[in-house]
Protein backbone atom coordinates (compact mmCIF):
# COMPACT_ATOMS: atom_id res chain seq x y z
CA UNK A 1 0.00 0.00 0.00
CA UNK A 2 2.68 2.38 0.93
CA UNK A 3 4.08 1.66 -2.05
CA UNK A 4 1.07 2.18 -3.91
CA UNK A 5 0.50 5.75 -2.48
CA UNK A 6 4.24 6.86 -4.07
CA UNK A 7 3.22 5.15 -6.97
CA UNK A 8 -0.21 6.91 -8.06
CA UNK A 9 -1.08 7.80 -11.19
CA UNK A 10 -2.19 11.59 -10.49
CA UNK A 11 1.09 12.47 -9.59
CA UNK A 12 1.94 12.12 -13.47
CA UNK A 13 -1.29 13.58 -14.55
CA UNK A 14 -2.40 10.13 -15.91
CA UNK A 15 -4.92 7.30 -15.23
CA UNK A 16 -4.42 3.98 -14.99
CA UNK A 17 -6.94 1.00 -14.60
CA UNK A 18 -6.63 -0.48 -11.05
CA UNK A 19 -5.85 -4.85 -11.80
CA UNK A 20 -2.98 -3.41 -14.25
CA UNK A 21 -1.66 -1.13 -11.83
CA UNK A 22 -2.22 -3.89 -9.00
CA UNK A 23 -0.28 -6.30 -11.10
CA UNK A 24 2.58 -3.31 -11.37
CA UNK A 25 2.50 -2.24 -7.76
CA UNK A 26 2.55 -6.22 -6.74
CA UNK A 27 2.13 -8.93 -9.77
CA UNK A 28 -1.25 -9.43 -8.46
CA UNK A 29 -4.28 -8.09 -9.86
CA UNK A 30 -6.48 -8.26 -7.57
CA UNK A 31 -4.43 -7.20 -4.97
CA UNK A 32 -6.13 -3.84 -4.51
CA UNK A 33 -9.70 -5.31 -5.00
CA UNK A 34 -12.22 -3.18 -3.11
CA UNK A 35 -13.17 -5.69 -1.05
CA UNK A 36 -9.79 -7.53 0.14
CA UNK A 37 -8.07 -6.38 3.25
CA UNK A 38 -4.87 -4.75 0.97
CA UNK A 39 -8.07 -2.71 -1.54
CA UNK A 40 -9.69 -1.35 2.18
CA UNK A 41 -6.23 0.04 3.40
CA UNK A 42 -5.68 1.60 0.26
CA UNK A 43 -8.87 2.78 0.42
CA UNK A 44 -8.44 4.84 3.88
CA UNK A 45 -4.77 5.45 2.84
CA UNK A 46 -6.50 7.70 -0.31
CA UNK A 47 -8.81 9.14 2.26
CA UNK A 48 -6.12 10.43 4.33
CA UNK A 49 -4.08 11.49 1.57
CA UNK A 50 -6.56 13.68 -0.10
CA UNK A 51 -8.06 14.66 3.48
CA UNK A 52 -11.56 13.38 2.88
CA UNK A 53 -13.91 10.66 4.92
CA UNK A 54 -13.61 7.14 4.12
CA UNK A 55 -15.69 6.12 1.20
CA UNK A 56 -18.71 4.32 2.13
CA UNK A 57 -20.93 4.00 -1.07
CA UNK A 58 -19.43 2.49 -4.60
CA UNK A 59 -19.94 5.75 -6.30
CA UNK A 60 -17.78 7.47 -3.32
CA UNK A 61 -14.87 4.60 -3.79
CA UNK A 62 -14.96 5.14 -7.54
CA UNK A 63 -14.76 8.65 -7.28
CA UNK A 64 -11.93 8.60 -4.46
CA UNK A 65 -9.84 6.07 -6.04
CA UNK A 66 -10.35 8.68 -9.48
CA UNK A 67 -8.49 11.18 -7.37
CA UNK A 68 -5.61 9.30 -7.37
CA UNK A 69 -5.61 8.61 -11.16
CA UNK A 70 -7.34 5.05 -10.91
CA UNK A 71 -10.10 3.37 -12.32
CA UNK A 72 -12.19 0.74 -10.89
CA UNK A 73 -14.78 0.43 -13.53
CA UNK A 74 -13.05 1.91 -16.31
CA UNK A 75 -14.98 0.62 -20.05
CA UNK A 76 -18.73 -0.11 -18.13
CA UNK A 77 -18.64 3.43 -16.46
CA UNK A 78 -20.26 5.35 -18.83
CA UNK A 79 -22.61 8.63 -19.81
CA UNK A 80 -24.63 8.92 -22.08
CA UNK A 81 -24.56 12.41 -23.80
CA UNK A 82 -24.93 14.99 -26.87
CA UNK A 83 -23.78 18.26 -27.95
CA UNK A 84 -20.11 18.27 -26.30
CA UNK A 85 -16.98 18.92 -27.95
CA UNK A 86 -13.67 17.83 -26.11
CA UNK A 87 -10.39 18.09 -26.62
CA UNK A 88 -6.82 16.25 -26.17
CA UNK A 89 -3.86 18.05 -25.60
CA UNK A 90 -4.78 21.01 -27.08
CA UNK A 91 -6.34 19.56 -30.55
CA UNK A 92 -10.11 19.30 -31.37
CA UNK A 93 -11.21 15.06 -31.20
CA UNK A 94 -12.65 14.26 -33.86
CA UNK A 95 -14.71 11.38 -32.63
CA UNK A 96 -16.74 13.64 -30.17
CA UNK A 97 -17.12 15.94 -32.97
CA UNK A 98 -19.02 13.75 -35.48
CA UNK A 99 -21.04 12.54 -33.23
CA UNK A 100 -22.08 16.64 -32.22
CA UNK A 101 -21.86 17.91 -35.61
CA UNK A 102 -25.05 14.78 -36.20
CA UNK A 103 -26.50 16.01 -33.18
CA UNK A 104 -26.18 12.10 -32.36
CA UNK A 105 -26.13 10.76 -28.92
CA UNK A 106 -23.03 8.77 -27.81
CA UNK A 107 -21.73 6.58 -24.48
CA UNK A 108 -18.75 7.51 -23.37
CA UNK A 109 -16.92 5.54 -21.21
CA UNK A 110 -14.81 6.49 -18.65
CA UNK A 111 -11.75 5.44 -19.86
CA UNK A 112 -12.16 7.71 -23.06
CA UNK A 113 -13.01 10.98 -21.06
CA UNK A 114 -10.02 10.18 -18.47
CA UNK A 115 -7.85 11.02 -21.66
CA UNK A 116 -9.69 13.97 -22.34
CA UNK A 117 -8.53 17.57 -21.52
CA UNK A 118 -11.24 20.11 -22.10
CA UNK A 119 -14.99 19.63 -22.65
CA UNK A 120 -16.81 22.40 -24.27
CA UNK A 121 -20.76 23.06 -24.79
CA UNK A 122 -22.45 25.59 -28.28
CA UNK A 123 -23.98 27.79 -25.46
CA UNK A 124 -22.65 26.88 -21.80
CA UNK A 125 -26.02 25.10 -20.96
CA UNK A 126 -26.26 21.67 -20.15
CA UNK A 127 -29.52 19.92 -19.41
CA UNK A 128 -28.91 16.94 -17.46
CA UNK A 129 -32.03 14.49 -17.32
CA UNK A 130 -32.66 11.23 -15.29
CA UNK A 131 -34.24 8.56 -18.18
CA UNK A 132 -33.36 7.79 -21.46
CA UNK A 133 -36.89 8.31 -22.51
CA UNK A 134 -36.84 12.11 -21.78
CA UNK A 135 -33.64 12.39 -23.23
CA UNK A 136 -34.97 11.16 -26.84
CA UNK A 137 -37.91 13.39 -26.33
CA UNK A 138 -35.50 16.61 -25.33
CA UNK A 139 -33.31 15.98 -28.20
CA UNK A 140 -34.75 17.72 -30.72
CA UNK A 141 -35.34 21.09 -28.61
CA UNK A 142 -31.76 20.84 -27.17
CA UNK A 143 -30.41 20.48 -30.83
CA UNK A 144 -32.61 23.68 -32.10
CA UNK A 145 -31.35 25.35 -28.88
CA UNK A 146 -27.66 24.03 -28.72
CA UNK A 147 -27.83 23.20 -24.93
CA UNK A 148 -25.79 20.17 -24.86
CA UNK A 149 -27.65 16.69 -23.13
CA UNK A 150 -26.99 14.26 -20.49
CA UNK A 151 -28.71 11.34 -19.06
CA UNK A 152 -27.69 10.07 -15.91
CA UNK A 153 -29.64 6.64 -16.29
CA UNK A 154 -30.58 6.69 -12.76
CA UNK A 155 -28.56 7.43 -10.79
CA UNK A 156 -25.52 9.48 -11.46
CA UNK A 157 -22.20 7.37 -12.26
CA UNK A 158 -18.48 8.20 -11.83
CA UNK A 159 -18.49 8.73 -15.80
CA UNK A 160 -21.76 11.31 -15.53
CA UNK A 161 -20.32 13.38 -12.39
CA UNK A 162 -16.46 13.67 -14.29
CA UNK A 163 -18.00 15.07 -17.45
CA UNK A 164 -20.24 17.52 -15.66
CA UNK A 165 -16.82 18.48 -13.68
CA UNK A 166 -15.57 19.12 -16.93
CA UNK A 167 -17.93 21.20 -18.27
CA UNK A 168 -18.37 23.32 -15.56
CA UNK A 169 -14.88 23.74 -15.43
CA UNK A 170 -14.92 25.32 -18.36
CA UNK A 171 -17.98 27.54 -17.42
CA UNK A 172 -20.81 25.65 -18.60
CA UNK A 173 -24.58 26.04 -16.59
CA UNK A 174 -26.17 22.87 -15.37
CA UNK A 175 -29.85 22.18 -16.33
CA UNK A 176 -31.81 19.28 -13.97
CA UNK A 177 -34.77 17.74 -14.55
CA UNK A 178 -36.18 14.61 -13.56
CA UNK A 179 -39.27 12.74 -11.80
CA UNK A 180 -40.97 13.84 -9.12
CA UNK A 181 -40.23 10.51 -6.92
CA UNK A 182 -38.52 9.92 -3.63
CA UNK A 183 -35.21 8.79 -6.18
CA UNK A 184 -35.61 11.70 -8.88
CA UNK A 185 -35.70 13.99 -5.47
CA UNK A 186 -32.54 12.48 -4.00
CA UNK A 187 -30.81 12.85 -7.80
CA UNK A 188 -31.69 16.63 -7.51
CA UNK A 189 -30.85 16.91 -4.40
CA UNK A 190 -27.04 15.41 -4.67
CA UNK A 191 -26.43 17.12 -8.12
CA UNK A 192 -27.43 20.44 -6.22
CA UNK A 193 -25.40 19.59 -3.14
CA UNK A 194 -22.17 19.55 -5.77
CA UNK A 195 -22.89 21.95 -8.19
CA UNK A 196 -24.86 24.78 -5.71
CA UNK A 197 -25.70 27.56 -7.73
CA UNK A 198 -24.14 26.78 -10.88
CA UNK A 199 -27.32 24.00 -11.13
CA UNK A 200 -30.51 25.44 -12.04
CA UNK A 201 -33.87 23.04 -10.90
CA UNK A 202 -36.43 22.74 -13.11
CA UNK A 203 -40.15 21.18 -12.48
CA UNK A 204 -39.42 20.79 -8.76
CA UNK A 205 -42.36 22.67 -7.69
CA UNK A 206 -45.05 21.65 -5.80
CA UNK A 207 -47.31 23.05 -7.97
CA UNK A 208 -46.37 21.01 -11.29
CA UNK A 209 -45.86 17.70 -8.75
CA UNK A 210 -49.87 18.29 -7.71
CA UNK A 211 -50.73 19.37 -11.22
CA UNK A 212 -49.51 15.99 -12.72
CA UNK A 213 -49.14 13.40 -9.74
CA UNK A 214 -49.75 10.07 -10.85
CA UNK A 215 -52.10 7.13 -8.70
CA UNK A 216 -48.59 5.25 -8.54
CA UNK A 217 -48.58 4.82 -4.81
CA UNK A 218 -45.38 4.78 -2.86
CA UNK A 219 -43.90 2.71 -0.39
CA UNK A 220 -43.30 3.73 2.96
CA UNK A 221 -39.61 3.04 2.68
CA UNK A 222 -39.47 4.90 -0.24
CA UNK A 223 -40.92 7.76 1.46
CA UNK A 224 -38.52 7.20 3.96
CA UNK A 225 -35.49 7.94 1.65
CA UNK A 226 -36.70 12.01 0.66
CA UNK A 227 -36.05 12.61 4.99
CA UNK A 228 -32.11 13.27 4.47
CA UNK A 229 -32.63 16.07 1.14
CA UNK A 230 -31.11 18.87 2.57
CA UNK A 231 -32.79 21.27 -0.21
CA UNK A 232 -35.09 23.61 0.75
CA UNK A 233 -37.35 23.94 -2.09
CA UNK A 234 -36.65 20.22 -2.80
CA UNK A 235 -37.77 19.60 0.42
CA UNK A 236 -41.05 21.27 0.11
CA UNK A 237 -42.22 18.75 -3.09
CA UNK A 238 -40.93 15.85 -0.89
CA UNK A 239 -43.66 16.94 2.25
CA UNK A 240 -46.14 17.23 -0.93
CA UNK A 241 -45.12 13.07 -2.22
CA UNK A 242 -45.27 12.02 1.46
CA UNK A 243 -48.58 13.58 2.03
CA UNK A 244 -50.40 12.26 -0.54
CA UNK A 245 -47.95 9.20 -0.61
CA UNK A 246 -47.89 9.01 -5.16
CA UNK A 247 -45.12 10.15 -7.30
CA UNK A 248 -45.05 12.19 -10.41
CA UNK A 249 -43.49 11.19 -13.64
CA UNK A 250 -41.47 13.57 -15.97
CA UNK A 251 -43.21 12.15 -18.90
CA UNK A 252 -46.45 13.47 -17.82
CA UNK A 253 -45.31 16.82 -17.58
CA UNK A 254 -43.40 17.67 -20.28
CA UNK A 255 -45.55 16.94 -23.10
CA UNK A 256 -47.85 20.14 -21.24
CA UNK A 257 -44.74 22.06 -19.85
CA UNK A 258 -41.57 22.79 -21.80
CA UNK A 259 -38.42 22.72 -19.84
CA UNK A 260 -37.35 26.17 -21.96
Amino acid sequence: VCEAIVNLPFRKNRYRSLPVFAADITKDPHAFDVNTITGRLLQYALAWLFSLNAPESPEEKAELYYHAGLMIDDLSNQVLCCGFEAYTDGCLHSGWSGFTGRWQPVSIPLAALSQVSRITTPKDEVLVVENPSIFNLMSDCCREKQIALVCTLGQPNLAVYVLLDMAVKNGARLIYSGDLDPEGLLIADRLKARYGDVLELKGYSTDTYLQFVSNVTLSASRIKKMNSIRDPDLQKVAQAIAETGKAAYQEAFLLHKQLF
